[in-house]
């Protein structure tokens, strides 16, 4: 990522898959290195996001909350063929 001097960065997955009778119910976790660092940030954070940059006026509102995608998550699916 040009100018983004943090922006480098490895995800990876590990998980299980089982097939019964053609549904396949998988679970994975998913981790990456990437770090960021959403609290009190006073700089661009890559891998931060935010759920409301602004109100209905374009005002920009400071009590808007952050997701670190550098963050680990647990995945559960169930899919089935046909």
């Amino acid at each position: 990522m040009k100018n983004v001097h943090n922006g480098d960065y490895t995800d990876w997955k590990i998980g299980v898959t089982k097939d019964i009778s053609g549904w396949v119910v998988a679970l994975s976790y998913v981790d990456t290195n990437a770090s960021g660092k959403c609290s009190g940030a006073s700089t661009y954070q890559p891998y931060c996001f935010y759920s409301s940059l602004s109100d209905s006026n374009g005002t920009l509102q400071t009590s808007s909350h952050t997701k670190d995608a550098g963050n680990g998550i647990a995945i559960v699916s169930v899919s089935k063929s046909f």
